[in-house]
């Protein structure tokens, strides 16, 4: 049997590394997601799609120039997050949405209060789960979905008026809207309205300048 004939050991979607090519050592280290697997007379087993937020390609490779990557965190894992995500503190819990390839700057997308902040995998830790490592999911609902953005009449959420501002009034959107609702005393979630909208203020006053 040749080479040629051999099944290749990836499935298309799979999060693949370059480790050993000898043609174009240059992609070496790079990342990226299977396309297509097969083998022909012309070209190598497996489809590439090289992207790790700086560099984009398409390329074919044998079997034994890539390795497989091994994801930390699932979609719909839920996480604590490490790190201050102002105005997020750290320890603060969410959802992953979203897994990139690994290697981009930051391959995770973790939603916190219904918006998507992108993360490191090591700013991050999985909550829930026993002893043998298996995942427990629990109050995703409330984490993608929570009361105090879900509230508006006719099934619109906060993030459904703030996705079409931008940062900062999105923002304050946010604040305005889950004040009194997130906790019983609203003047926190006010007072960070207000820091975003005096950004504004100034973002717009030195637009006017120029």
């Amino acid at each position: 049997m040749s080479r040629y004939d051999t099944p290749s050991r990836f499935n298309p979607g799979t999060r693949v590394k370059v480790v050993g090519c000898k043609d174009l050592p240059a992609l070496n280290g790079r990342v990226g997601i299977t396309e297509e697997v097969k083998y022909s007379s012309r070209q190598s087993a497996t489809s590439v799609l090289l992207d790790d937020g700086e560099f984009r390609m398409g390329a074919f490779f044998w079997d034994e120039e890539l390795e497989e990557i091994k994801v930390k965190y699932m979609v719909g894992d839920k996480v604590r997050v490490l790190v201050d995500m102002p105005p997020h503190p750290a320890g603060e819990e969410g959802v992953v949405s979203e897994v990139r390839v690994p290697g981009r700057i930051y391959p995770y997308k973790v939603k916190l209060d219904g918006w998507e902040c992108p993360m490191l995998e090591e700013e991050l830790e999985l909550v829930g789960g026993d002893s043998t490592g298996k995942k427990v999911a629990s109050g995703v609902d409330q984490v993608v979905k929570p009361a105090h953005y879900t509230w508006l009449p006719n099934g619109v959420e906060v993030i459904d008026l703030a996705e079409h501002l931008n940062f900062n009034l999105g923002n304050v959107v946010k604040y305005v809207s889950r004040a009194g609702r997130k906790t019983a005393d609203p003047l926190q979630d006010l007072q960070k309205a207000e820091f975003y909208i005096d950004r504004e203020i100034q973002r717009v006053q030195k637009e006017n300048e120029k």
